[in-house]
């Protein structure tokens, strides 16, 4: 049987629909961090800085927290919501949440808004979905509640892209999401260009209004919810021009060798000389297909962007921290993320001129492209240990978490309510243990 062409457009509009995507985001993130969301561990910080601490401090003043220098304001409202849950629920909150929140940030570029950037509804799906596929991050990065600030930052920098919404019913929310993303990592001051972009070409009184309180949002943040003078490079004893001379070779080495290499080519011999080649290599296409054809303006803006998206947060992040504290998988998350990005358009762009060049009845084939990228993520998930990959949650953790919260609702119908209760939940094999003690100084 041979389909018409309108029948096949059908059904590759289905193939990459929202429910579609959505669906098969979803059980991905599910499959990989499967044993976490049916038995929450709150692992390292989501325990005794996130659940403990909120616990314990139940007051407003509690949303505008430090914790290693920034406010993480996202974290701090989960924590602040999740301890006025029953108490068997609250472990769950803390895990599930974040996990909507990777879920949306890994679909996000699937909305119409991108069509001025990508016009392709179907490379759109074909970004989101290979981003979910590629090894990007782990457990922590995608339900983790201390964590949930990467999630942040990336959804920023992708939603500050996008102009702001022509009615109140949409700005205002809109604005609201952008000001509580700035407000929830240290390093959200890394969106303002487009920021400023926006505030200058948009004419609306509105627009211009929303994408200002945006930048001073993201001003301000840098003055009041972050300590600039904890950070590594103002630490050094050593002159500036030397330190900065160091840490433009630990960048160089982190975004060839730490990120791109493991994104977008794990295969190969693990040596410097191959890395660098590899990512010199890569730029090249990614300029290439950013100049050669005749792209729109906006198409351009956006593979500049993703470039930037690749070098500068890495470039902050080494700035703030220390080089023996930059091997932790959160701190390439968001240059991983788009290198992802990258390489979803540059396999896109050559699959789609091959396509069309060698084939008369591109309509039919249209969907190849989208198949052969993201097989080329499936690939290099098998060369990584397969589809999942993540660190499995421990049993007994999983266990003792689980009986201190049924301990915790006895407490508290005991009490009635969350005064006067002591507990403690003693973990093993390198988790942090945590406790709860209110019976001085209760909120």
């Amino acid at each position: 049987m041979r389909w018409s062409n309108s029948t096949v457009t059908k059904l590759n509009r289905l193939a990459a629909s929202w429910p579609i995507l959505l669906i098969s985001i979803a059980a991905i993130l599910s499959w990989r961090c499967y044993s976490y969301l049916v038995a929450p561990e709150l692992r390292a910080e989501d325990g005794r800085h996130i659940f403990a601490y909120f616990y314990e401090h139940r007051r407003l003043a509690a949303l505008i927290r430090f914790k290693s220098g920034y406010i993480p304001f996202l974290p701090n409202l989960l924590g602040f919501l999740a301890v006025r849950l029953p108490a068997r629920a609250t472990p769950y909150f803390l895990t599930i949440v974040p996990t909507f929140l990777t879920l949306a940030v890994l679909s996000v570029q699937r909305a119409s808004a991108y069509r001025l950037f990508l016009a392709s509804d179907a490379h759109r799906f074909c970004l989101c979905l290979g981003l979910a596929l590629a090894h990007i991050g782990n457990h922590f990065t995608v339900c983790h509640t201390d964590y949930s600030i990467w999630n942040a930052l990336l959804l920023l920098m992708l939603l500050s892209l996008l102009p702001m919404p022509r009615s109140w019913p949409r700005a205002l929310p809109f604005g609201m999401i952008l000001v509580v993303l700035c407000w929830s990592h240290p390093l959200s001051i890394l969106a303002l260009p487009p920021t400023l972009l926006w505030l200058w070409r948009d004419r609306g009184v509105l627009q211009r209004g929303g994408h200002a309180l945006v930048a001073i949002s993201q001003l301000t943040h840098v003055w009041f919810g972050t300590e600039p003078h904890r950070a590594a490079i103002a630490k050094g004893s050593e002159p500036l021009w030397s330190q900065l001379t160091a840490l433009a070779g630990g960048v160089l080495n982190h975004l060839c060798r730490g990120v791109l290499r493991p994104t977008i080519f794990p295969w190969g011999p693990a040596t410097a000389e191959f890395d660098y080649a590899l990512a010199a290599v890569f730029i090249g296409m990614v300029l290439a297909c950013a100049l050669l054809p005749k792209e729109p303006l906006a198409t351009r803006a956006f593979y500049a962007w993703v470039g930037y998206g690749w070098a500068c947060p890495m470039t902050l992040i080494a700035f703030a921290r220390a080089e023996r504290g930059l091997q932790s998988v959160r701190y390439h998350y968001v240059s991983k993320a788009f290198a992802a990005i990258a390489l979803c358009l540059v396999l896109l762009q050559i699959l789609t001129f091959l396509v069309r060049r060698w084939s008369t009845r591109f309509t039919a084939l249209g969907a190849l492209p989208v198949l052969g990228t993201l097989l080329y993520f499936v690939a290099m998930n098998e060369s990584v240990g397969g589809l999942s990959g993540y660190r499995l949650s421990d049993p007994e953790n999983s266990r003792r978490v689980a009986t201190f919260f049924s301990e915790l609702a006895e407490a508290e119908r005991i009490q009635g309510g969350h005064c006067n209760i002591r507990l403690s939940c003693h973990k093993g094999r390198g988790d942090w243990s945590f406790a709860i003690d209110t019976r001085r100084h209760c909120d």
